[in-house]
């Protein structure tokens, strides 16, 4: 049997994902979630200022995830405000967010923000 490329990269990726998911599960059992400390004003031109956006422990190098990643504090608030409204009542949040108004649309919105970030345009859907 021939193990190509794209075969190995998959399987050891997925093997990776996983076995680090274990590992990780099972050293954090138990463990209290960590308050977030409050971060200080976010200024780009400030490496500490950056990098306090992020829950990433000081205790790991940090390199590369490939596609996993942490999130900066303005998204975690975003992600936690969607979040609850879902849970409070997800029929309208959905209705409300995916499917009123174009304006209102979030995937528009995102849409609308990646094109601008990577100097594309967005493309409109019927």
């Amino acid at each position: 049997m021939s193990l190509g490329r794209r075969g190995f990269m998959g399987g050891a990726v997925g093997a990776t994902l996983v076995g680090g998911s274990m590992i990780a599960s099972l050293s954090n059992a138990g463990a209290a979630p960590v308050p977030e400390p409050e971060a200080p004003a976010f200024d780009p031109a400030d490496w500490a200022s950056v990098r306090s956006q992020f829950q990433l422990s000081p205790r790991y190098v940090h390199i590369s995830n490939f596609f996993l990643a942490s999130n900066p504090k303005p998204v975690r608030d975003a992600m936690a405000r969607h979040r609850e409204a879902f849970d409070q009542n997800p029929y309208t949040y959905l209705e409300d967010h995916m499917f009123a108004k174009p304006e209102d649309m979030v995937w528009r919105k995102v849409c609308e923000t990646a094109a601008a970030y990577t100097g594309g345009a967005q493309r409109t859907l019927p």
